[in-house]
């Protein structure tokens, strides 16, 4: 269970970097972290502490709860642009 989860936080987070233009190095720099933990969390390896994901949702500019799956869609900051969850 805890994997299926780690995997569906790494796709959403994947998704929001994507929409967000970023490297996984340029998130990594806005984050505090490395490019490797960054891959590792995108590829449900890893969970962040509620730090890291608070910040990771506020650089990507999305609801934290999306990113946990606890909300079917997200929108960012950016006026005009809007994505759609997968599930």
């Amino acid at each position: 269970m805890e994997a299926l989860f780690r995997q569906a936080l790494g796709q959403r987070l994947l998704c929001a970097r994507h929409q967000a233009g970023l490297t996984q190095q340029q998130l990594a720099t806005l984050v505090g972290c490395t490019r490797e933990a960054l891959s590792m969390l995108e590829r449900g390896k890893n969970l962040p502490g509620v730090a890291v994901l608070a910040t990771l949702a506020a650089r990507l500019g999305v609801r934290m709860g999306w990113l946990l799956g606890e909300e079917k869609g997200y929108v960012l900051e950016y006026p005009g642009e809007t994505l759609r969850d997968h599930d």
